[in-house]
């Protein structure tokens, strides 16, 4: 590793750090919920960003553990215990498992599309290509091919947003929603498009689904998951030193502010996009025009649907006729059924119903833009999804492979032994994944959730007091960690079975379990014998 970082400068380092960070899953549902919830999806995008500021100038020295992989073996190394190595490994697989299940979902729609197969079908041609990438394609360790990486993804969608931008306008210049509208020479730049969807009487443009209470406890769980979420943290291990680390955290946060800040653009265009190619048809019967021309391949994929008449529940967003899928859909009308709502409420027609999770591949085709953009566009979340996937998977199979052994033996495996249990773990481990991705429950945001809310509630605590060297008991940590990690778990898995059932969001509640979790720490953390405090590092 200290080649590597001869090699490369920080600022290759950072991009490199930000390829990793970037996954198809995580940018996928940040566009569905930009264009439709702006201010829950601008605090993900804020929380995200001050947490990797903070990984950056705080955690990432205390992260640098030679020999170490993950968060776990620190933990097991700093604590000196076996069990609470045990319950961090744990909640690391179980973080990394819903990731992966994740960016599958996510190749599952990609897949589905662009080979015009079903949602299943299209997932299981992702798990055999992730396999054969991850198995024999892959180059492990190389700081060059995630840059190229980065570059890749970072092009695709600028050339979507400015071509997108082009068609709508007449003018690349219309990106500029800073520029003045006189300059860009255009009669319907972005702002204007924003300030068109801000005045619309059914808009939710400007509110959230939130709380302000809630909306704060999601912030705090979101900026301490991303702290210790174990793939993002992967590159900061095995650091030559703490200044290094922090460079290289530092320009890992400015490339991915960069590509960040290119969601909101193309959040409002496929807003704009999508009212107009659904604003003429959502009139027409079923039998005279199923769905929009530039969204009938979406239809036979199973994202776009025309469905009947149903009652109308208080928990549906206010647009109903680009709102859910046909599985929430579904949910949407148990419930309703199950309350008996008068039937009056029925509405008179058809609507149209679009999973938000497909906007970003659906607004070029929408804006009906040149072939070659959405080909590049399709083929960077084919990139971002093999590899992020791919690196959880390296994770999983390797971490049980090697932790695992070395919590219970004493005498580590051989490396050939070693290898061949880790690719036995990572088939294992992806057959699992595609079996839990096939069940279409939640959006891509609710898995992408669902996992930092864990590291928030499980990890972030026992890291938080290695790093501040606070003098705590490990049978504690093993304690809090374990209890931590169940409650939010069965918190999370209970939301995806009865989502009317829970009022308050999965992060939220995670927020609530780390601020509990911490507070103990701070009342028993004298009185009992210490952990070592941590040395100061220069």
């Amino acid at each position: 590793m200290s080649a590597v970082h001869n090699a490369f400068s920080t600022r290759a380092l950072g991009m490199a750090s930000a390829a990793d960070w970037l996954s198809a899953a995580s940018v996928l549902a940040l566009v569905g919920l930009m264009s439709h919830w702006p201010r829950d999806a601008s605090l993900f995008i804020f929380a995200w960003l001050i947490g990797y500021l903070l990984l950056a100038v705080w955690f990432a020295p205390h992260l640098r553990a030679p020999g170490q992989m993950t968060i776990s073996g620190v933990l097991r190394e700093h604590f000196a215990s076996r069990a609470l190595g045990l319950c961090s490994l744990l909640a690391v697989l179980l973080i990394t498992f819903i990731y992966l299940v994740a960016q599958l979902r996510g190749l599952g729609i990609l897949f589905s599309r662009y080979l015009e197969l079903p949602r299943t079908a299209g997932i299981w041609v992702g798990v055999l290509l992730l396999g054969f990438y991850t198995l024999f394609g892959q180059v492990k360790g190389f700081a060059l091919p995630r840059i190229l990486q980065y570059g890749f993804i970072l092009t695709a969608m600028l050339l979507a947003v400015l071509f997108i931008s082009e068609q709508l306008n007449g003018h690349f210049l219309s990106l500029g929603v800073f520029l003045p509208q006189a300059l860009a020479g255009v009669d319907h730049s972005l702002l204007s498009l924003f300030q068109q969807l801000q005045a619309e009487e059914a808009s939710v443009w400007f509110i959230g689904q939130w709380s302000w209470v809630e909306s704060v406890l999601v912030f705090l769980a979101l900026v301490a998951g991303t702290l210790v979420l174990p793939h993002a943290s992967l590159r900061f291990f095995n650091m030559p030193n703490s200044q290094v680390a922090r460079k290289t955290a530092a320009w890992a946060l400015f490339w991915i502010a960069l590509l960040y800040s290119l969601i909101p653009f193309l959040a409002i265009m496929a807003e704009w996009q999508l009212r107009q190619v659904t604003e003429q048809e959502q009139n027409i019967e079923r039998t005279q025009m199923p769905v929009p021309p530039s969204l009938l391949a979406w239809e036979q994929s199973g994202f776009v649907r025309w469905l009947d008449p149903l009652p109308v529940v208080q928990e549906l967003p206010s647009d109903l006729e680009i709102a859910l899928s046909e599985e929430a859909h579904k949910q949407a009308l148990a419930a309703a059924l199950l309350t008996e709502l008068d039937l009056e409420q029925v509405p008179p027609q058809p609507k149209l119903y679009i999973d938000r999770d497909i906007l970003l591949l659906a607004a070029p085709e929408m804006a009906q833009i040149s072939a070659w953009v959405i080909a590049w566009l399709a083929a960077a979340v084919l990139l971002a999804s093999l590899s992020n996937a791919a690196t959880m998977l390296n994770l999983v199979s390797t971490t049980l492979a090697r932790e695992t052994v070395m919590a219970w033996r004493k005498r580590p495996l051989s490396i050939r032994r070693e290898s061949m249990l880790a690719r036995w773990v990572l088939c294992g481990v992806l057959l699992l994944a595609a079996w839990v991705a096939f069940y279409p429950v939640g959006s891509l945001l609710d898995w992408v959730a669902l996992a930092f809310a864990l590291a928030a509630a499980a990890l972030f605590p026992p890291v938080l007091i290695r790093v501040l060297g606070w003098q705590v008991a490990k049978t504690w940590v093993v304690a809090l960690v374990s209890v931590s990690l169940v409650i939010t778990l069965g918190y999370g898995l209970w939301d995806f079975v009865e989502p009317q059932a829970l009022s308050l969001p999965v992060l939220a509640f995670a927020a609530l379990v780390m601020l509990t979790h911490l507070g103990l720490y701070r009342i028993v953390r004298r009185g009992f014998f210490p952990a070592e405090k941590i040395p100061s590092e220069q």
